[in-house]
């Protein structure tokens, strides 16, 4: 029983050399709309959010791309914000 307790404090070291510690400087941000919103009233939602976020001084930048799955059974309007922070 003390092997295995032993065992479980060195899980939290396992692996850690084979990732590096990834700090890239950005955030990735998805709004999910309900499927009844059109592409017209989906596509003036990203530039409000685009705004709202260059208003921190740590954002550098915003890009941003609206669209959805072509094979989903429900059509949803979806938006991807990637925001590069310096």
């Amino acid at each position: 029983m003390v092997i295995f307790a032993a065992a479980l404090l060195l899980i939290p070291f396992i692996g850690g050399e084979f990732m590096p510690h990834l700090d890239e400087g950005a955030m990735w941000i998805r709004a999910t709309m309900p499927y009844t919103v059109s592409f017209e009233t989906a596509s003036k939602f990203s530039p409000q959010v685009r705004d709202i976020l260059m208003k921190y001084p740590m954002v550098t930048d915003v890009g941003s791309e609206l669209g959805g799955p072509m094979t989903a059974p429900i059509r949803q309007a979806s938006s991807t914000m990637s925001s590069m922070l310096g």
